[in-house]
């Protein structure tokens, strides 16, 4: 198990290292992918605890505070409380339902905005429905190399498994 907190703990700093360094540079369009959002809620719908779920979108949020500008914390905060909104609903929804990954990513995009535009007064809500597409876009994309990154090998136990020979 610490070996999968290890990966993931690598994987968040590669996400923020792209999403904070590398995106804007080579990103032509004014709306930018929430890279760390998509991640905090693909660790939250697999999590297989709460706290699995919440503690990773914690840590990705703060990174993402580290490196903003803005209200230190707000990211952290919010990603750890859309990590638990995301594992309730993964809970009692059927994780294999058609579209529920990209409903939970806008709907966490677009929580994230609401609670921005309150806190600083500004009309950021207008930014939600750009990002929230953005984020679907990369979604499949982001699941891919996450499943990829965190996915585990065959334990062979007893016989010989066929990816072990």
């Amino acid at each position: 198990m610490a070996m999968y907190y290890l990966k993931l703990a690598i994987f968040i700093s590669l996400l923020a290292l792209l999403q904070i360094s590398i995106i804007p540079q080579i990103w032509f369009f004014k709306v930018k992918p929430d890279l760390l959002l998509i991640l905090a809620m693909l660790i939250a719908m697999n999590a297989k605890s709460l706290a699995g779920g919440i503690i990773p979108a914690f840590c990705a949020g703060l990174l993402k505070d580290i490196f903003g500008l803005h209200f230190f914390g707000f990211n952290g905060l919010l990603m750890a409380f859309s990590a638990a909104l995301v594992y309730g609903i993964f809970h009692f929804l059927n994780k294999e339902a058609k579209g529920i990954k990209f409903f939970v990513i806008i709907l966490a995009t677009f929580m994230n905005y609401i609670v921005l535009t309150i806190i600083s007064g500004k009309p950021y809500i207008f930014l939600c429905f750009p990002e929230a597409a953005v984020n679907c876009l990369f979604l499949p994309c982001l699941e891919g190399v996450y499943n990829f990154f965190t996915s585990r090998p065959p334990v062979c136990r007893g016989g010989v498994h066929r990816l072990c020979a």
